[in-house]
C-alpha cells in the first residue's frame, strides 16, 4: 500500500500554489479531507493516481519508472507532481502499483522508443485559403457577438447552447450549427461572451471587438485558441511549424501521453477543427500565420494573413437594401448593423433597412438627422426616395409608445406605458408575446411590477416604436446589459476548500507528542505501512524498532516487531518519532 506517511510529510512542506496544482491535477474533492493525512490518502487512491498519470508525458513517466536514470529536470517534474519521493527518488507505492497494472489494461509497460513520424508539408502553405477562412471566422464571431448582444441565447443546464438556439444562431450567423458551437466556445475563451442566469450574452469586451479591424479581431481569437491548447500540445506544434498537423498531431499526442485516451483524442480533434476554421491551418497544415503563432510570434502572425481591403462606401437601393461592393470598415459595419439587418454575409455583405431596424437605432441614442447624414455620406447612389419616406415616417412613429418609471413608487407599479393611440394600448394589453410583463390597465396607460428597462427591451424586441423616458418625460437611452453570473452557478473550488481546512486545522503537535504520534500511527495502520519508531526507554535511551502497526487504542500501539518477530504493545507516550521503514 501507499506510503501515506512519506506523502503526508511531503505535503506539509508544500506551499499553497503547489498544493493547489496537485489537488486540481488529481481531481481531489474536498469532502472528508480535514488534514494532510486525509489529503495524502485521497491522493493515493488508484483513481487519483491514474488521473495524474494521464496528464504526464513519456519522459516524465520514464523518470518515474527509473528515477536513477532520469535527468534532473524531468525528475524534478515527477517529484513536483508527487509521483516520486524527494531524493533519493523512488515512485510512491500507489504510483508503482498503478504502472504495474498498465500492461493488463493495454497501456505501455515501458516508455522508451521513438515517437511516430510527423510528416512535413510538401510545397508552400495555403495562405490564400487560410486568409479566407480567417476572415470568415472573424466575421462569424462578430455576427455571433452582435446577435447575443441583441438577444442572449438559452444554455443547457449541463453547459453549451440548446439545439434550437444553435439553429437560430446558425441562421443569423450564416454558419453550420457545429461551427457556431465552436465559435461560441472560442468567443467565451476570448471574453467576448459570458454565461449567466442560464443565458449566453455578449460582454462589454464585444464592443471593442466589433469596432476592431479584421487583423485585430483575428489576433484576439488566435490568442484565445492558443491559450486553450491542452497541456503539452503547443510544444508539439511548435516543433513542427511546417508539419502535417491533421495527420501527425493525433498520433504524436497519443504517443506522448499514453494514458490520456479518449479525453486527449477529443481535445486534439477540437484543436484541429478550430484551427481550420480560424485559418491557423489550411488543408491540415499550418499557414504562415499559424506557424508564427505557435512559435511565439503572435504579434506578427496576423500580418501574414492577406485580408481583403475594407471600404467605406455602399450602394443604397430603392428597395431599402444596402449592398457593399466589398468588406466594410469595422466602425461603418458596426453602425450599419445597428440601423439595418444583415441579409447576406461574406466579402460583399448585404443589409436591409426597415422600420423596426431604424427604431432600434433610435432607441440606442441615434437621431433621424444623424442617421440620414450617415447614410448620405456612405452612399454611392445618393439617398433613394423610399428611404427618405421611411426615415420621416419612422421619426414620426418613434416615441408613440413610451415607457417610464411609475410615479407612485409602489412595488407592484414600477413601470408605466403610455401611447398616443388607445388602439395601440389595447394591442399591447392582449399581445401574447408580452404576457410575461403582466400588464394591467391604469387610467390612460398600462402598469407592471417590472423595471422600465425590462419593459422597454421587451417592447423593442416585439418591434413596437417604443422610447424610454424619465419621470418628467425626457428621453433616456438604455443599454441592454448582459445577464449577471449568479453565485449559485459558480462551481465549488475544492482546492480552496481543502487549503482552508488545512489552514484552520488545529496546530500540529511537536514530534514526540502522543497526539501527533497517534495520528501518524493511525495513518500507518490504515495504509498497512511498515514504520520505524524511536522508543524512549527508562533512563532516556532511544531504541528503534521496525513495526507493522495493527491498532492504536487506549494510548497504546500494538504491532508486530519485524526484527524480533514478536508482537509488541508500546505506550504512545514513550514513542518519540515515527518514520516510514526504509
Amino acid at each position: 500500500m501507499t506510503d501515506v506517511l512519506t506523502l503526508a510529510a511531503r505535503l506539509r512542506e508544500l506551499d499553497d500554489d503547489r498544493l493547489r496544482r496537485v489537488i486540481e491535477a488529481r481531481g481531489i474533492r474536498s469532502s472528508g479531507i480535514d488534514d494532510v493525512f486525509d489529503l495524502a490518502e485521497a491522493l493515493s487512491t488508484p483513481s487519483a493516481v491514474q488521473q495524474a498519470l494521464t496528464r504526464v508525458d513519456r519522459p516524465t513517466l520514464a523518470a518515474v519508472q527509473h528515477p536513477d536514470a532520469a535527468d534532473e529536470g524531468t525528475l524534478a517534474a515527477a517529484e513536483a507532481a508527487l509521483l516520486v519521493t524527494p531524493p533519493p527518488a523512488k515512485p510512491y507505492d500507489a504510483v508503482a502499483e498503478r504502472l504495474a497494472a498498465w500492461p493488463a489494461e493495454g497501456l505501455p509497460a515501458s516508455f522508451d522508443g521513438e515517437p511516430p513520424a510527423f510528416l512535413e508539408r510538401e510545397g508552400e502553405p495555403a495562405d490564400r485559403l487560410a486568409a479566407e477562412r480567417a476572415f470568415t471566422a472573424t466575421a462569424a464571431v462578430a455576427d455571433l457577438a452582435f446577435e447575443l448582444e441583441r438577444e442572449p441565447a438559452r444554455e443547457l443546464a449541463k453547459g453549451g447552447l440548446a439545439q434550437p438556439e444553435l439553429k437560430r444562431l446558425a441562421t443569423l450567423v450564416g454558419a453550420e450549427p457545429e461551427h457556431v458551437a465552436r465559435y461560441a466556445a472560442l468567443a467565451a475563451a476570448a471574453g467576448l461572451v459570458a454565461s449567466g442566469e442560464g443565458l449566453l450574452a455578449a460582454t462589454d469586451a464585444a464592443e471593442s471587438f466589433l469596432s476592431a479591424t479584421p487583423r485585430a479581431r483575428w489576433r484576439t481569437l488566435a490568442t484565445a485558441w492558443l491559450a486553450q491548447l491542452p497541456s503539452g500540445i503547443l510544444p508539439l506544434l511548435a516543433a513542427h511549424p511546417g508539419g502535417e498537423w491533421a495527420a501527425g498531431l493525433p498520433d504524436a499526442a497519443a504517443w506522448l501521453f499514453p494514458a490520456a485516451g479518449e479525453r486527449l483524442a477529443r481535445e486534439v480533434a477540437d484543436v484541429l477543427a478550430l484551427a481550420e476554421l480560424l485559418g491557423v491551418t489550411a488543408e491540415g497544415s499550418p499557414s504562415t500565420a499559424g506557424a508564427r503563432l505557435v512559435t511565439g510570434e503572435t504579434d506578427d502572425a496576423a500580418d501574414a494573413l492577406d485580408f481583403p481591403a475594407s471600404g467605406d462606401s455602399v450602394y443604397l437601393l430603392p428597395d431599402l437594401t444596402v449592398v457593399s461592393p466589398g468588406p466594410l470598415e469595422a466602425g461603418l459595419d458596426a453602425r450599419l448593423r445597428l440601423l439595418a439587418d444583415v441579409e447576406a454575409r461574406g466579402l460583399a455583405p448585404t443589409f436591409r433597412i426597415s422600420g423596426p431596424s431604424l427604431i432600434r437605432a433610435l432607441a440606442s441614442g441615434e437621431s433621424v438627422d444623424e442617421l440620414q447624414g450617415f447614410l448620405e455620406r456612405i452612399s454611392l447612389t445618393g439617398l433613394p426616395q423610399p428611404l427618405e419616406y421611411l426615415l420621416r415616417e419612422t421619426a414620426e412613429r418613434y416615441g408613440s409608445v413610451r415607457v417610464a418609471p411609475d410615479p407612485s413608487g409602489e412595488a407592484d407599479r414600477r413601470s408605466r406605458i403610455e401611447a398616443d393611440s388607445p388602439a395601440v394600448l389595447e394591442q399591447l394589453a392582449v399581445d401574447q408575446a408580452l404576457g410575461a410583463l403582466r400588464l394591467r390597465r391604469d387610467g390612460s396607460g398600462l402598469v407592471t411590477r417590472l423595471d422600465p428597462d425590462v419593459v422597454f427591451w421587451s417592447l423593442a424586441d416585439a418591434k413596437y416604436p417604443v422610447a424610454a423616458v424619465d419621470a418628467e418625460g425626457r428621453p433616456v437611452h438604455l443599454r441592454r446589459e448582459p445577464p449577471r453570473r449568479p453565485a449559485a452557478s459558480v462551481p465549488v473550488d475544492h482546492a480552496a476548500v481543502i487549503l482552508e481546512k488545512l489552514h484552520t486545522a488545529p496546530a500540529e503537535p511537536e514530534q514526540g507528542d502522543s497526539a501527533w504520534v497517534a495520528r501518524q500511527l493511525d495513518a500507518a495502520v490504515r495504509a498497512k505501512s511498515v514504520v520505524t519508531v524511536a522508543v524512549e526507554l527508562p533512563g532516556g535511551k532511544l531504541v528503534e524498532l521496525t513495526l507493522e502497526p495493527a491498532s492504536v487504542a487506549g494510548g497504546r500501539l500494538r504491532g508486530r516487531d519485524r526484527g524480533a518477530d514478536v508482537e509488541r504493545t508500546l505506550p504512545l507516550s514513550s514513542i518519540r518519532s515515527v518514520v516510514p521503514a526504509g
